[in-house]
């Protein structure tokens, strides 16, 4: 394979949550595989998961300590933040339900409930913004 000089510091971990594998997630956790470990664009397992929709594995990792608010470094988004633009609505309530902060905004101001409008999830955008007015 040819090295490409690109180390992103993609934990394991992270990759199994990105492609949804839940039985490596599971394996690697009970080998203890640190579930908040950060890329060096400062992602986590749960924000990739997240991000590709994959709902039982972001629950299995929030069940075993996730932080669900983290912020990645490059542009200051958040698990509910990709769910949202990806319109996962199954993720996106199991993180509300898991106590993701709905209005808090990424470095050019948007939030979860703008990234879902942005990418033509109305519906998701008008839940998110209910849920913040509740």
């Amino acid at each position: 394979m040819k090295d490409t000089g690109v180390d992103l510091g993609i934990t394991a971990l992270i990759s199994a949550s990105q492609y949804g594998y839940l039985d490596i997630v599971e394996a690697l956790i009970a080998k203890g595989a640190d579930v908040n470990a950060k890329s060096k664009l400062n992602r986590t397992a749960l924000m990739v998961a997240s991000m590709y929709g994959h709902t039982k594995v972001a629950k299995t990792l929030l069940a075993n300590g996730a932080k669900v608010n983290i912020k990645d470094s490059k542009y200051g988004i958040t698990a509910l933040m990709g769910a949202a633009a990806n319109g996962h609505k199954e993720t996106i309530n199991l993180l509300i339900d898991n106590k993701a902060i709905v209005d808090t905004s990424d470095n050019r101001g948007m939030t979860a409930a703008d990234w879902a409008k942005a990418k033509g999830h109305d519906s998701i955008a008008r839940q998110l913004k209910k849920t913040i007015s509740e």
